[in-house]
């Protein structure tokens, strides 16, 4: 079974009955009140990422699909910035359903926690602008001639020390000032985790303490 007959499956079983295969790796989605979306099913090739390069090669060969659907594939952080440059969505099935639900052209959906983050971010005075480098990963660039952050933003209550190096090791390309957990009930860390962030020289944050250090110079 390719990642486009089980994605279709899925999608008939969620209650999109009328949807077709386009080409060799694209869906068209028919939906009740909203336009047709066309998605480009990405296929697994043993352990590798999809890359910016691979990316760039399912927009040619699918010039109509408006998002680009990861199953059993990983994306490295070229890709997803090559994403929001080409305005086109790149999502697990979770976020593709919430964009077939709500989003009149998917290519610009936003799930919940990339606006929330978007939100808080912007609306700190000392954010000139973001830039998403990875898939939870944004480069925030400072006013004042402070120096630009990379941060990732962990959205799960809890964080463990294996899920920082986790987190680090799915973000190879730049090298990553901060952890950044942005769940409202998380409280604190372990002592642990604070370890694993001096190890891997990341700084372990809330959201609320991330955003109060972004006018200060970091080292």
């Amino acid at each position: 079974m390719t990642m486009r007959d089980w994605a279709a499956g899925k999608l008939r079983e969620d209650g999109y009955p009328t949807v077709t295969p386009v080409g060799v790796h694209g869906l068209q989605i028919n939906r009740k009140a909203l336009p047709p979306a066309f998605v480009y099913c990405v296929e697994k090739k043993g352990n590798l990422s999809f890359t910016a390069r691979d990316l760039d090669d399912a927009i040619r060969e699918m010039p109509t699909a408006e998002a680009f659907l990861l199953i059993r594939r990983s994306a490295d952080g070229s890709a997803y910035e090559m994403a929001e440059t080409r305005g086109v969505l790149l999502a697990r099935m979770g976020d593709l359903k919430g964009a077939l639900l709500r989003s009149p052209r998917i290519s610009e959906y936003v799930s919940s926690e990339q606006q929330y983050v978007h939100n808080r971010l912007n609306s700190n005075w000392h954010v000139a602008n973001t830039r998403r480098c990875g898939e939870f990963t944004y480069e925030v660039s400072r006013k004042g001639g402070l120096s630009p952050l990379v941060a990732i933003f962990y959205s799960d209550y809890e964080l463990t020390s294996d899920s920082v190096y986790s987190l680090l090791a799915a973000e190879p390309r730049v090298p990553v000032d901060a952890i950044v957990n942005t769940n409202p009930s998380c409280r604190g860390f372990a002592s642990e985790v604070y370890e694993a962030g001096k190890v891997s020289n990341t700084k372990i944050l809330l959201l609320t303490d991330f955003l109060k250090s972004l006018g200060l110079e970091w080292k």
